[in-house]
């Protein structure tokens, strides 16, 4: 019985556990480097300075810290579901899923020697990087990959100015700042 229930579950399983770590790996570095833009503001640079100078059981602490800031979000997401409320519940979801994200990249990077010093989080960080990696070459060898990355290189292109003229975005943003100043006069 229990052989048939992995049978069936563990194709929804890998292809969830495939869409969480593509996530994470495509919001990890851009989320970074927002939070350390942020880090750089005058009142964060010695709260971040005093971060990466904490021992290893501070670092664990503050690398844990997040998960436990967000988890009360992470339950009225779950609340919100519940009561049918689907798109509050998963714009909450998703809203605590990128802070979360944005504030364990930036820790990480700031206690990332400390942390590999503890040797059961060096072995974790060393198995999870191993099991990203060989995930990434499954799903890569896929034609779904392959249809999904033309498919990411194309919406890039529409936001994307390769020639002279501005992006979309960019206009966008320019009718609209045209807009709000006309609407002042």
């Amino acid at each position: 019985m229990r052989r048939l229930l992995w049978t069936i579950l563990r194709p929804p399983f890998y292809l969830l556990a495939a869409i969480v770590i593509l996530l994470e790996d495509f919001l990890w570095e851009p989320l970074q480097k927002f939070a350390a833009f942020i880090g750089h503001l005058p009142g964060l640079q010695r709260f971040e300075r005093w971060v990466a100078a904490l021992p290893p059981k501070g670092a664990l602490a503050m690398f844990l810290t997040p998960t436990v800031v967000l988890l009360p979000f992470k339950l009225m997401a779950l609340a919100a579901f519940a009561r049918g409320m689907f798109v509050t519940g998963l714009l909450v979801a998703i809203s605590a899923k990128v802070v979360g994200t944005a504030l364990v990249a930036r820790i990480f990077a700031l206690c990332k020697p400390t942390l590999l010093t503890v040797d059961w989080f060096a072995r974790a960080y060393h198995w999870i990087n191993g099991v990203r990696d060989r995930t990434l070459a499954l799903l890569r060898a896929t034609a779904v990959w392959r249809a999904s990355k033309a498919l990411a290189a194309a919406v890039r292109g529409v936001f994307r100015s390769t020639d002279a003229r501005p992006s979309l975005i960019k206009r966008l943003w320019r009718r609209a700042h045209r807009d709000l100043r006309d609407d002042r006069t």
